[in-house]
């Protein structure tokens, strides 16, 4: 038996299919009938036909659903009861969605006619006049060209390193556009264009690099490396710099003003963890856990920079900085009132809006989700302000989308005095909820973990050392991960949820608001005198979106929120569009600062991620009551989008993972109702970390089989376990894919070629030593290859010839003279060293 070589294919199948579609796209101009490229500009789309007729024909899997409940109903079975296995069989039957219509008769063709002819389209040949490919063979490939490199920069903007089958990808979909006449040589020629222009990069001409890694040719970029190796240059520099540093006497001073209980063990380390940080450069970073209390830990640091008085006698200015407004308010609880997100500050620091000098403090929250080129920006600025710089943060969680990682670039030039680590966390009330987290973050493997054979095996079959240490890392991940879940199915708080998608989003739904009702119950929190809350997330802006409705709906049916509502046009940050429902009750996501009228002054209702409720709407605009219990009224103008003229607000009941990221609730909602595909051990750990109680697991049953069963060989009829969807779940939520840096890839080439010369210097000493020896090189190097060739071919036979040789030797006859057998012997030594001995280094030479 065989299959396809599948690990080649994975890295390919795009290429095949932008093949594909440019192969299309010149059949369709052969015979006239009008192209162009889809939206996402990888495919070619028929233009003849209107966008919402062809949307209206693609219904496709809402109309098998809905034809499946409607045949199951026929058959007196009930559909949300059903097994998952029943279901699918239901679904897969030919010709599901036309079933009615054709129990009456009717054909397909039929009914769609009747519906093209209720929506105004008329039925008509869409073939014309041939279409001719635009200009020369050499302006086609310069077409190409232009579009593949505007969308590999795009690839850049996000990722240090791409595979270099991406630039093959992007040159054939370029070819779509232009025709592809010389089939795959077309594809070749446009990425050796590629190759040699390189691209543009925001505003920036560079130039790519290439290497191999493993089995794979990976691709950076010129910018990439500069602003890395900037960026380390940079943090080394600063944390040299201890002209800011705080002392210990500063430090004792101002934990003895704090009301902070550091007895514990886990107040040791807290404490610990404040020297080191007060103690360390201009540059230092925390890494702390999720929960670990950095923003109490913070306290006694930001009353001691403001007794600071060296540059001030006010003190030293406390700026707090995250990526979202709502991390970086969190950073008021410490003492930080002067908080911005990051990209306002920074838009603030280019205008020349903001002062930074030797008497500022700028403390970073979530540093992971900063990306280098922000990090080094805020270098710069200490660099040309003496300021002083705390980031906080964890590898292990979330990362930035950025190309580039800001962490492990300090973690690599940082002193391990400036990068203290709060390992240990205090959020979860019970020890085993915090265990259980601890396993989704993942510990480092001990050596001995690593030297074991389990784990030898997995790095046996990787082919680099970084490939090594990441694949064994995430073997080990994954037992921890299956641990994790296994303790989660005991306590039952984590569950696959039956039934289609819209089932599974009210299944969770069901679960929020009675979690939300059985904590309102329970009263206030006895040690914060407020309402014990909830919180949901969800991996992308489509399921928080979702999973809001589904919650909407609940508490309307309930009459919880009004029935009178208003539509209105929505964008989020993101630019994704849609109608959105408000009424009296509803929880409203804002997408940026939002200002209004609070008792008829003018204050601020809320930043991006923040939530507030709706008290009335109306033509004005809204009443709402923000997140510290105050009313505002906001005008409609005050949420409209400039550009798009649509407001900036989304449903508030779910939020990403990576918006979630430094929340704290009393109950949490890990809510996954297409699967785990998405997910990765950096958004698990986030997700299962977020509440001081319960942390709920939901995941699509029905997504999960179907990732199951995709990834077994077609006719492979084993059954499907329950053991094998909980492995597939616990892969997905432990694999952790570190971004690459560039640097890394430039190192790997350097080291390569470093390599090569000294190949080359010792072959040169080599060639000289025999040289001064009278010994001819050339005739050296011929007699070793040929000694090679037959000890390859002919060993047995050689080594017969030896020890006959050496019986010989030994038994020679007495009478022969001292000459002939001291010549004898040097021809013999002769034969069996020629085999034996290598006069000159070469790499893999065999010895």
């Amino acid at each position: 038996m065989g299959s396809l070589d599948t690990k080649r294919l994975r890295s390919r199948v795009h290429e095949f299919g932008a093949y594909f579609q440019a192969q299309l796209a010149d059949e369709l101009r052969r015979i006239g009938i009008a192209q162009q490229y889809d939206a996402n500009e990888q495919a070619t789309v028929i233009s003849a036909v209107p966008q919402d007729i062809s949307d209206f024909f693609s219904k496709g899997r809402r109309n098998v659903i809905r034809a499946a409940k409607d045949y199951a109903a026929a058959e007196g079975a009930d559909w949300a009861h059903m097994p998952i296995e029943r279901k699918r069989r239901i679904l897969s039957m030919a010709g599901l969605a036309a079933r009615l219509d054709k129990d009456k008769g009717t054909s397909d063709h039929e009914i769609w006619r009747e519906q093209a002819r209720r929506l105004g389209w008329e039925q008509k040949s869409l073939l014309g006049t041939p279409v001719a490919p635009v200009g020369t063979r050499e302006q086609r490939y310069d077409i190409a060209y232009r579009f593949a490199a505007r969308h590999l920069a795009r690839e850049f903007e996000t990722a240090a390193v791409i595979d270099h089958d991406k630039l093959r990808t992007y040159a054939a979909r370029g070819l779509i556009g232009t025709g592809i006449e010389g089939g795959v040589k077309d594809i070749d020629h446009v990425v050796a264009l590629i190759e040699q222009r390189g691209l543009e990069l925001g505003g920036e001409r560079v130039s790519l690099i290439q290497e191999m890694r493993g089995d794979r040719l990976r691709v950076t970029n010129s910018a990439q490396i500069a602003i890395e190796e900037d960026l380390a240059i940079q943090a080394a520099r600063a944390s040299g710099d201890r002209s800011g540093a705080l002392s210990d006497r500063q430090i004792t001073e101002a934990i003895g003003r704090s009301s902070l209980d550091f007895a514990s063990d886990h107040g040791k380390t807290q404490k610990a963890a404040i020297y080191a940080l007060g103690r360390g450069g201009a540059l230092s970073m925390l890494t702390g856990v999720a929960g670990s209390g950095k923003t109490a830990l913070l306290s006694p640091l930001v009353d001691a920079w403001k007794h600071d008085t060296r540059y001030d006698t006010n003190g030293r200015r406390v700026i707090g900085i995250a990526n979202a407004w709502r991390q970086a308010d969190a950073l008021r609880e410490a003492g930080i009132f002067d908080t911005s997100a990051m990209l306002p500050f920074l838009a603030r620091l280019e205008r020349g809006d903001v002062d930074v000098d030797q008497n500022t403090v700028l403390v970073i929250d979530e540093v992971g989700q900063v990306g280098p080129r922000q990090m080094l920006r805020l270098l710069q600025l200490q660099r040309d302000t003496g300021c002083t710089i705390k980031a906080l943060g964890d590898h292990e969680q979330a990362q930035n989308i950025e190309a580039g990682d800001s962490i492990e670039m300090l973690r690599r030039v940082l002193d391990p005095e400036d990068m203290p680590e709060l390992l240990s966390s205090v959020r979860q009330v019970s020890a085993r909820n915090r265990q259980i987290a601890d396993l989704f973050r993942g510990a480092e493997p001990e050596e001995s973990d690593l030297e074991s054979h389990e784990f030898k095996g997995a790095a046996a079959n990787a082919h680099t050392d970084e490939e090594n240490d990441d694949d064994v890392r995430n073997r080990f991940h994954l037992k921890e991960v299956r641990d994790a879940i296994d303790m989660k199915r005991a306590d039952g708080t984590i569950r696959l949820v039956g039934g289609d998608h819209e089932e599974v989003l009210q299944d969770i739904a069901r679960l929020y608001v009675t979690r939300r009702d059985a904590l309102v119950a329970e009263g206030a929190d006895p040690r914060r005198s407020r309402a014990k809350t909830i919180s949901m997330s969800a991996l992308t802006n489509q399921d928080a979106a979702d999973l809001s409705r589904a919650v909407r709906k609940i508490l309307q049916e309930r009459g919880e929120i009004s029935m009178h509502e208003i539509t209105v046009q929505a964008i989020d940050q993101r630019g994704e569009t849609y109608d959105l429902a408000i009424a009296t009750g509803d929880r409203l996501r804002l997408y940026r600062r939002t200002w209004g009228s609070v008792d008829g002054k003018g204050a601020t209702v809320g930043n991006n991620g923040d939530v507030v409720e709706v008290l009335a709407h109306g033509d004005a605009g809204l009443r709402v009551r923000t997140k510290d219990g105050l009313v505002a009224d906001v005008e409609w103008r005050r949420f409209r989008d400039v550009k798009t003229g649509r407001v900036l607000l989304g449903f508030g009941h779910a939020m990403t993972i990576d918006a979630a990221q430094g929340l704290t609730s009393d109950e949490h909602i890990n809510a996954l109702p297409r699967g785990v595909e998405l997910a990765t051990g950096f958004t698990s750990y986030v997700a299962e970390s977020r509440a001081r109680g319960t942390t709920w697991t939901m995941i699509s049953d029905g997504a999960t089989f179907e990732a199951v069963r995709n990834q077994r060989p077609l006719g492979d009829t084993t059954p499907i376990t329950s053991d094998d969807l909980w492995d597939h779940v616990a892969k997905k939520m432990a694999n952790k894919p570190y971004k690459s840096l560039g640097t890394d890839l430039v190192a790997r080439t350097r080291k390569a070629r470093d390599a090569r010369i000294r190949e080359l210097i010792a072959l040169g000493r080599t060639q000289e030593t025999l040289m001064k020896s009278g010994r001819p090189y050339g005739r050296e190097i011929i007699l070793e290859t040929q000694a090679r060739l037959a000890e390859r071919l002919h060993k047995a036979r050689l080594a017969e010839i030896d020890a006959r040789l050496q019986v010989m030797i030994r038994n020679a006859p007495a009478v022969m003279t001292g000459a002939e057998q001291t010549l004898r012997s040097q021809r013999a030594a002769q034969v069996l060293g020629r085999r034996s001995h290598v006069p000159y280094a070469s790499p893999g030479a065999a010895s």
